[in-house]
């Protein structure tokens, strides 16, 4: 083989290099998606912890409201000056799903209405290591038997 011909193989070699070079990416645009991509799902799964902790905050506090109900409703049924006197004041919910959350309450006589009480709930439960608390308040009035004596808090 000559020179010549020769040289016109490593022309048509690298005119092949060349070409076949232009349909691809770099090393330097490989590494920038490959960062941008890292970026992008760092992102996303730091979106969907904080939707999720979100989703378990708002089931708490829809837990806290159905034991809230529920220990109000039974107060009110039983009359707010039984339960000053007998009790309970504090508690689990009897619906196992809540078993983490417990509950005191408060009874108390208002001084400036008769028959009027005051009546504190406070909700705690665990979260993270943490204790969470709800605080809820209402007033009854509980005039002198105005309530069946026969119910417990059990029978509720």
């Amino acid at each position: 083989m000559n020179n010549e011909t020769q040289n016109n193989q490593y022309v048509n070699e690298a005119e092949h290099v060349m070409r076949c070079r232009c349909g691809g990416f770099t090393m330097i645009e490989m590494l920038c998606a490959g960062v941008i991509l890292a970026i992008c799902g760092t992102v996303i799964g730091a979106l969907t912890i904080r939707q999720m902790t979100s989703i378990e905050m708002s089931r708490d506090y829809q837990a806290v409201a159905v034991i809230v109900d529920e220990v109000f409703t039974k107060v009110d049924v039983i009359g707010p000056a039984r339960i000053m006197l007998e009790g309970p004041t504090e508690g689990q919910s009897d619906n196992p799903a809540y078993e983490r959350f417990s509950w005191d309450l408060e009874v108390e006589e208002n001084e400036e209405h008769a028959d009027l009480y005051e009546i504190d709930l406070t909700v705690q439960w665990q979260v993270n290591g943490g204790i969470r608390e709800y605080k809820a308040h209402t007033a009854l009035y509980d005039p002198s038997n105005s309530r069946t004596t026969s119910l417990n808090w059990g029978d509720i």
